[in-house]
C-alpha cells in the first residue's frame, strides 16, 4: 500500500488512526456512537489543503431489555473525510440525511429553496448569515452530483472552525488493495483501489474547496 500511493504523491497510508473519536463526536452527525474503529487511513494534502481520510465503522452498545446483555449497533460504516479550508466558519453547520421519523437537532433548522436537495438532507446550524453563504445554489447542486458519484450512496457534512467533515455511508470495503482469489498480475484490482481514492480527491474539486472567495 505505501508504494501505491506514490501515485498520489503527497499521501500516506497508516494503520493509525487519522481522525480522533472526539472530532467525529464534535460535528452532531453521529451521536448515539461510543466505539470507533480503523480500516485504512491516509493523511497528505491535496492542492494546498491538508486532508485526512479514514475507512470508519461507528457502533454503539445497548442494553437487551430482559438480560445485562449489550447488542452492538452500526450507526455509521463507510469513509469520513477531514479537508482544511481556507477560509475557518465563524459558526456550525451540518448537512445530514432526513429520517422519515427522527431528525436529530442540534441548532435551528435552515429553510433552503431547492426542495429537492430539501427532501433528501435536514440543514441546521447556530450561524444562520454564515450557513446562506456556505449552502449557495452552485453548492448545493454540486453537493446533489457528489451523491450520484458515490452511487446513491448517503453523504452528510460538518462545517466547523477550519474543517469540512464529510461522511460517505457504504456498506462494502473499499480501498482493498488485494483479492486472494486474483493473479496478483491482475491490474483491475489496482486499478479499482486507485479509482476510489481518487474519487474521495476529487471531492475537493466538485466542491471548490480550495478557493478563497467561499464555497
Amino acid at each position: 500500500m505505501p508504494h501505491l500511493m506514490k501515485a498520489f504523491g503527497d499521501f500516506q497510508w497508516t494503520d493509525s488512526s487519522v481522525i480522533d473519536y472526539f472530532t467525529i463526536k464534535l460535528t452532531t452527525l453521529f451521536p448515539r456512537f461510543n466505539e470507533k474503529s480503523d480500516d485504512d487511513n491516509f493523511y497528505g494534502t491535496y492542492k494546498g489543503l491538508g486532508v485526512n481520510i479514514s475507512e470508519t465503522k461507528l457502533t454503539y452498545s445497548l442494553q437487551t431489555s430482559k438480560s445485562s446483555n449489550t447488542n452492538d449497533n452500526i450507526e455509521f460504516k463507510g469513509v469520513i473525510i477531514e479537508i482544511d479550508v481556507k477560509k475557518p466558519f465563524k459558526g456550525h453547520t451540518i448537512i445530514r440525511k432526513r429520517e422519515f421519523i427522527n431528525n436529530n437537532r442540534a441548532y435551528q433548522e435552515i429553510k433552503l429553496e431547492d426542495t429537492e436537495f430539501t427532501k433528501q438532507y435536514y440543514v441546521d446550524s447556530n450561524d444562520q448569515i454564515e450557513s446562506r453563504y456556505i449552502l449557495t445554489p452552485s453548492f448545493i447542486e454540486r453537493f446533489k452530483n457528489l451523491k450520484q458519484a458515490f452511487g446513491g450512496n448517503s453523504i452528510q457534512a460538518s462545517f466547523q472552525n477550519d474543517k469540512l467533515i464529510m461522511a460517505i455511508s457504504m456498506q462494502k470495503d473499499i480501498f482493498k488493495l488485494a483479492d486472494l482469489s486474483k493473479p496478483i498480475a491482475d491490474s483491475k484490482q489496482f486499478t479499482k483501489l486507485l479509482d476510489e481514492f481518487s474519487s474521495i480527491l476529487e471531492i475537493i474539486d466538485e466542491l471548490k474547496l480550495n478557493q478563497n472567495i467561499g464555497l
